[in-house]
C-alpha cells in the first residue's frame, strides 16, 4: 500500500527520527527500523527529509517492497538479528 508523503511528513526540515517520533503510536514501533536504515542506504540519519535521496524517501514512506534486511533487534523477549522487509511508515 502506498501512502501520501504529505500525510506523513508535516515538516520537511525534520529528519526521519523526528518525523517518526512525531507520528502516531503506530509509528513508535517502527523507530527501531528507521534508526537502522542508514546501514542499508548511504545517508546520515540526521539529514533533513527535504535533502534525502529519493530512494530513501520512498522506502521510508512505502517500505522496501519485498527487499529484506537484517535488522539488529533488542527487546524484553528477543535479542539478535531479525531479517524482514521494512514496511514503511
Amino acid at each position: 500500500m502506498h501512502h501520501s508523503e504529505e500525510m506523513i511528513v508535516k515538516d520537511y526540515n525534520k529528519n526521519l527520527i523526528q518525523i517518526t517520533k512525531a507520528g502516531s503510536a503506530v509509528f513508535a514501533d517502527q523507530i527501531r527500523f528507521v534508526e537502522q536504515l542508514p546501514r542499508f542506504y548511504d545517508f546520515d540519519i540526521k539529514t533533513p527529509y527535504k535533502d534525502l535521496p529519493e530512494e530513501v524517501k520512498q522506502v521510508f514512506i512505502n517500505g522496501s517492497e519485498g527487499k529484506k534486511f537484517k535488522f539488529q533487534w533488542e527487546s524484553k523477549t528477543f535479542s539478535g538479528e531479525l531479517e524482514r522487509e521494512f514496511e514503511g511508515i
